[in-house]
C-alpha cells in the first residue's frame, strides 16, 4: 500500500518528482539541501512504525497534487486559483512552492476562504514584482519563503503575512523609479508579455483582448543592439544623446507596447509606427495618438503613466494593511 502511493506521486509528477520531494521537506521551515531530500525522507520512514510511515505516504501523496496544480495550473479545478497560478509560473515564482504547499492544504481544509487563497497569491506576486524591478537580491528568499508560513498569526493570516513582508517590500516610490529605469526586456520576453498584458488588463475591457497573438514591440527599434544602425531619422528625433538614450531606455517599460504587428513595426520611423498602431485596440498604444515625437523625456513621461497604473496592480503592501 504505502508503495503504491509513492509510485502514485511519481507517475503523477514525472521529472518534477524530485523537485516536489525537495520543496515538500522544506515545508515545515527546516532548510534540507537538495541532495539530502531522498535522505531525510528515507530515514523519516524507516524511524516510524508501518502505520505511521504509511500516514507519512499518503500525506506525501496529497501534497503532490498540490504541487501538481502550482506546477500546471490547467489541473486546479477553480479558474480564479487557475489563473494566479498560470501568472506566478511565467514570473518563475518557484522559491514560494513550500509556502504554497501549506497554503493549499489550509484552502482544502477550509481553514482559509477561496478569497483569502487568492489574496495571498496577489501579495506574494506584488512582493515579488516590486523586489524585481528594484533590484532587490534574490537570494533571500528561499529563505524567507521557507520559514514564513510558520511565522504566520494562523487567526489573521492575510494581514500577517502583509506585516511579515512590509520591511522586504519596496515602498511606491522605489517602485515607480524602477519601472522607469530597470531594462525589464532584459529578463526574458516572458516577464515583459505579463507586465504589459497585467496593464492592458487593468483598462476592463469589454470584449477582452486576446493577448496569445501579440508580441513585445520596442517603440524606439532595437536596431540589432546596435544605436549606430539607427536610421538618421530615429537620430535625429532622439537628439545629440541618441547614443545615451538608446543606451538607458531601450529595454524599459516606458519604451515597450504589445502588438500583433510586430513585423510591419521593425525598424521604421516613429510617424510610420504611430500610424500603424493607431489601428490597435490595445489602450496601451491609445497613448500614441497625441504624441509627436519620441525621445528620452517622452519615454520617461510614458513610463510614469504606466507606473501610476502599475501601483494599482501590484499593490504597495502597507496600503493594503492600514487602509
Amino acid at each position: 500500500m504505502g508503495r503504491s502511493q509513492l509510485i502514485k506521486s511519481g507517475e503523477l509528477l514525472g521529472d518534477e518528482l524530485e523537485g516536489f520531494f525537495w520543496r515538500y521537506s522544506l515545508k515545515d521551515g527546516s532548510f534540507v539541501k537538495t541532495q539530502r531530500t531522498y535522505a531525510n525522507l528515507k530515514s523519516e520512514f524507516e524511524v516510524n512504525n508501518e502505520k505511521n510511515a504509511e500516514d507519512e505516504l499518503k500525506k506525501l501523496n496529497l501534497y503532490s497534487k498540490y504541487y501538481k496544480c502550482l506546477i500546471e495550473p490547467k489541473n486546479e479545478p477553480n479558474p480564479e486559483l487557475q489563473k494566479r497560478f498560470e501568472r506566478h509560473n511565467r514570473w518563475e515564482i518557484r522559491t514560494e512552492y513550500p509556502f504554497l504547499l501549506n497554503i493549499y492544504k489550509d484552502y482544502i481544509d477550509s481553514r482559509i476562504t477561496l478569497n483569502q487563497f487568492c489574496e495571498i497569491l496577489d501579495i506574494l506576486e506584488s512582493f515579488v514584482v516590486r523586489r524585481f524591478f528594484c533590484r532587490y537580491p534574490t537570494n533571500k528568499l528561499n529563505t524567507l519563503f521557507i520559514g514564513l508560513y510558520r511565522n504566520l498569526d494562523k487567526q489573521n493570516i492575510v494581514v500577517s503575512l502583509k506585516k511579515i513582508l512590509l520591511s522586504d517590500c519596496p515602498n511606491d516610490d522605489q517602485f515607480i523609479e524602477g519601472l522607469i529605469n530597470f531594462p525589464i526586456y532584459n529578463s526574458g520576453n516572458e516577464k515583459t508579455s505579463l507586465i504589459l498584458e497585467s496593464l492592458e488588463e487593468s483598462f476592463h475591457h469589454k470584449e477582452p483582448v486576446k493577448m496569445e497573438n501579440l508580441q513585445v514591440e520596442h517603440i524606439m527599434p532595437q536596431s540589432g543592439g546596435d544605436e549606430k544602425k539607427l536610421s538618421q531619422d530615429w537620430k535625429n528625433m532622439l537628439g545629440d544623446n541618441y547614443a545615451y538614450t538608446y543606451s538607458k531606455y531601450l529595454h524599459t517599460l516606458g519604451n515597450l507596447t504589445l502588438t500583433g504587428m510586430n513585423p510591419e513595426l521593425g525598424m521604421k520611423s516613429f510617424e510610420n509606427k504611430k500610424r500603424l498602431l493607431s489601428d490597435s485596440h490595445l489602450e496601451l498604444n491609445k497613448y500614441f495618438e497625441n504624441i509627436n515625437s519620441w525621445n528620452e523625456a517622452e519615454i520617461i513621461k510614458r513610463a510614469e503613466k504606466l507606473a501610476k497604473i502599475a501601483l494599482n496592480v501590484w499593490r504597495n503592501l502597507e496600503d493594503a494593511i492600514y487602509n
